[in-house]
């Protein structure tokens, strides 16, 4: 690596902390990692493993409360897929009923690791995902 700085490496990791004086442990420092961002936009968004409307379409159930009141409508759900490919962080951005908007959130939490979005650099950060759900009764 070409002269890299402390500061240089703290930009990217966080701090440098002093570990504590230990008898099991003989490193002088480590490196703390701190709270990354969380990326809009990134050069490569994260991807899901696969079809997510198929995904969606096995997943989700129309929840009977809603389906008998005939709600139908699309809710907007926000999430952040870690640096690892996990969801987390959900949130619904746009609302149409309780029970249908628990629903969403239900499925969405469950996804399967996802392709983590990347820098140009190829670095996997944090990376905000939208996705509409859109419920109708049949």
């Amino acid at each position: 690596m070409d002269d890299i700085s402390d500061s240089d490496i703290s930009k990217i990791y966080g701090s440098l902390e002093q570990i504590p004086d230990s008898p099991d442990y003989t490193a002088p420092v480590a490196l703390k990692i701190a709270d990354t961002p969380v990326y809009r936009f990134v050069e490569h968004m994260p991807e899901f493993p696969g079809d997510i409307n198929q995904y969606l379409a096995a997943n989700i159930r129309y929840p009977k409360e809603a389906r008998d009141r005939g709600i139908e409508g699309r809710i907007v759900i926000e999430f952040v897929v870690d640096t690892d490919g996990r969801v987390t962080k959900t949130k619904i951005l746009q609302h149409i009923d309780p029970f249908c908007d628990a629903e969403a959130l239900r499925v969405i939490r469950q996804m399967p690791r996802w392709k983590p979005g990347t820098t140009k650099e190829g670095l996997p950060v944090k990376t905000y995902f939208t996705l509409p759900i859109t419920f109708r009764v049949q």
